[in-house]
């Protein structure tokens, strides 16, 4: 609880492997902004320290574990322990032993899908934590804007175009024009090709007899068949 101090690192230096050293560092996520603690040769130990700490939401925003020994297990206890935490902005874990179920674990506890993708779920989701997993990852783009508003919508955006808007079935269609406005980038982002690379993924993906079962459907048949009659009607004289 020192006054002034913000920032700690301490890289290198094996506290991993002494648990009494862990257990006396771990608490200071509390009280600070910044820990880095690379090649510490950090494990399930050291892990599950970390993960009850973060799970009580302390005030420490950016935390480096890069270059340690967390397996797959000690990410899923990491990944969990993000679900009720809202201050951490940054969660670097890059250089560690675990594999693609690691990664997966980390992206849904930050996408809330770890039973499948409900819009509902993504909305709730952490907006505030960004996670750098290593190269081999790509869940780095996830909450990389530093407000929570663009990063919500940028995943409930995502998460509509690649379950092949799936998680629509059942929306009234008339709700489809303020998708397609949310899909032209307002909010989140300025790029006017991916704009029309979401915007044409979505249709793609559109099940456009959904049009003709709404209250919408109904009156275009009828549009078409009152057209149709007229033509027939002025044809037959």
């Amino acid at each position: 609880n020192h006054p002034k101090l913000d920032i700690l690192m301490i890289d290198k230096c094996g506290i991993g492997q002494n648990n009494d050293v862990m257990s006396a560092i771990v608490p200071a996520l509390h009280s600070l902004i910044k820990v880095t603690l690379r090649g510490n040769y950090i494990g399930s130990h050291g892990a599950t320290l970390i993960s009850n700490c973060l799970a009580k939401n302390p005030g420490i925003e950016h935390l480096d574990l890069d270059d340690n020994l967390l397996n797959d297990d000690d990410t899923i206890m990491l990944a969990k322990s993000l679900k009720s935490n809202t201050k951490l902005k940054k969660l670097s874990l890059a250089g560690n032993a675990f594999t693609t179920l690691g990664i997966a674990a980390l992206g849904a506890a930050i996408l809330n899908t770890t039973r499948g993708i409900n819009l509902n779920a993504v909305y709730d989701s952490n907006h505030t934590c960004c996670i750098d997993a290593g190269v081999a990852s790509h869940i780095g783009v996830i909450n990389s804007f530093d407000d929570p508003i663009p990063n919500r919508k940028l995943k409930i955006m995502s998460a509509i175009i690649f379950t092949n808007i799936t998680c629509l079935d059942g929306a009234p269609t008339e709700i489809m024009p303020r998708v397609l406005l949310l899909l032209q980038g307002k909010g989140f982002t300025n790029s006017k090709h991916n704009c029309l690379n979401a915007v044409f993924l979505f249709m793609r993906e559109w099940s456009m007899p959904l049009l003709y079962t709404s209250r919408i459907g109904l009156e275009l048949r009828r549009s078409e068949r009152i057209r149709k009659n007229t033509i027939a009607h002025y044809m037959g004289k």
